[in-house]
């Protein structure tokens, strides 16, 4: 086997540019010597390195990750690198299988659309209010976007809306902005729970309805009073609505707006 290898031939093992061998030893990564005139002169080893570079990077390992695993001495040094990119690893899978049950539920809310009001008993799940409460609901829009600007995880937070049903369904009492609590964990934002205050989790009449506002109309909730006399549900009088989605039918603008009804417990 050849013991001596200029940078067009590693790259053509490799199966990279020449230019990515120029980065890798920009970064610390390969250490190529040069020949009389000037030209990169690579080793067997530096080929044996360029394999390991390939793993680490195959394993999204930054290359300044990469550099400090490949010139650490120390097995434990290593090893605490190693461990700071399974964490990140976990972290993405918490992320993507969130992103797949978004997914899901974005499927079933339009399906649900496509359907008569149905309304079925539900639970409030755990939720975070992440933002100033507004009696106006253009307010809490632009809360949405200053947060999401400033810290990107808050592009997963919905815009809800509280009705007090025994004052008026006319219009809502307040709104603001929320963050699930399923969302918070998986972004690892024990920060946000300790310093936001946690809307309450029970059990409650829900339902989805299709509307040309982002807040749900008096007919909807009316439906849904309707249902808890029928049925001899008790409500608390507080009404939770938040429009997930957005669709076009028939040139008309339609928002996918899901409504919890807190029953007493």
């Amino acid at each position: 086997m050849k013991d001596r290898f200029y940078i067009k031939e590693v790259a053509d093992i490799m199966g990279v540019t020449r230019d990515t061998l120029r980065i890798y030893e920009e970064e610390g990564l390969i250490f190529p010597q040069r020949d009389a005139n000037g030209f990169r002169v690579y080793s067997k080893d530096d080929i044996y390195r360029l394999i390991a570079i390939k793993f680490h990077k195959a394993n999204d390992m930054s290359l300044k990750d990469i550099r400090n695993v490949l010139n650490r001495n120390e097995p434990r040094d290593i090893i605490a690198l190693i461990n700071n990119q399974i964490k990140t690893e976990e972290s993405l899978i918490a992320l993507h299988q969130n992103n797949l049950k978004r997914l899901k539920l974005a499927k079933y809310y339009y399906r649900e659309t496509e359907q008569e009001i149905s309304i079925e008993d539900g639970v409030m799940e755990g939720a975070y209010i992440v933002s100033d409460i507004y009696t106006d609901f253009m307010d809490t829009v632009k809360a949405f976007f200053k947060l999401s600007n400033d810290d990107p995880d808050y592009a997963m937070s919905f815009l809800n809306v509280e009705y007090d049903v025994n004052s008026s369904i006319e219009t809502y009492k307040n709104s603001y902005v929320i963050l699930d609590e399923n969302e918070i964990n998986a972004l690892r934002r024990g920060d946000i729970k300790e310093k936001c205050e946690k809307l309450p989790e029970a059990k409650c009449i829900r339902c989805i309805v299709s509307s040309d506002e982002p807040v749900p109309k008096k007919e909807h909730l009316e439906e849904i009073l309707k249902y808890a006399e029928k049925n001899k549900i008790k409500l608390t009088g507080r009404i939770y609505a938040h429009f997930l989605y957005q669709f076009e039918k028939e040139s008309d603008i339609n928002y996918i707006i899901e409504i919890l009804a807190e029953r007493m417990s």
